[in-house]
């Protein structure tokens, strides 16, 4: 169920009331693969109810031509996941202001974010800083690392040329 920020505060208000713990994970899921569906399903395992998150259109800075697959079609792909209770377009170059206002007890990422020297960005530091601020708790999944990015660029070339 794709969800606006009041529907997901006020449903998640709801579910912590009756003691549910909540989940969220964020990406682009931009060519969603084997990899995303053990991280959602890892992530499911330790939470009651699953939202998942993802990087508007705009605020994709992965290469040209990216993200391949725009907002519509990863929200309609995502919605078929059973594990995923609720899907959520974060219109922001982070999912911070999300996970201050609708404060998950748990925050996940994959294995691809153990390492710290991929946090160029510095993000993730804000994002696992943002989550203990509310309480919640950050964990990297140890499901299956793939890329995305790298099926796009070695086994789809660049669809696009004319």
């Amino acid at each position: 169920m794709i969800m606006n920020i009041n529907q997901l505060k006020e449903k998640i208000k709801k579910l912590k009331r009756k003691k549910f713990k909540i989940g969220l994970c964020h990406g682009v899921f931009d060519v969603l693969h084997s990899g995303h569906i053990l991280h959602f399903n890892e992530a499911k395992e330790k939470c009651d109810f699953l939202i998942v998150s993802i990087t508007a259109d705009r605020f994709v800075n992965k290469g040209p031509n990216r993200p391949f697959a725009k907002n519509v079609e990863r929200l309609k792909i995502l919605s078929s996941i059973k594990k995923i209770d609720f899907l959520f377009l974060n219109d922001d170059w982070t999912p911070i202001k999300l996970i201050k206002s609708i404060k998950p007890h748990f925050y996940f990422k994959g294995l691809d974010f153990k390492e710290k020297n991929v946090d160029v960005t510095k993000n993730l530091i804000k994002e696992k800083n943002a989550i203990r601020s509310v309480g919640g708790k950050f964990i990297i999944t140890k499901s299956k690392l793939l890329s995305s990015s790298k099926i796009i660029n070695n086994q789809l070339g660049d669809i696009n040329k004319d």
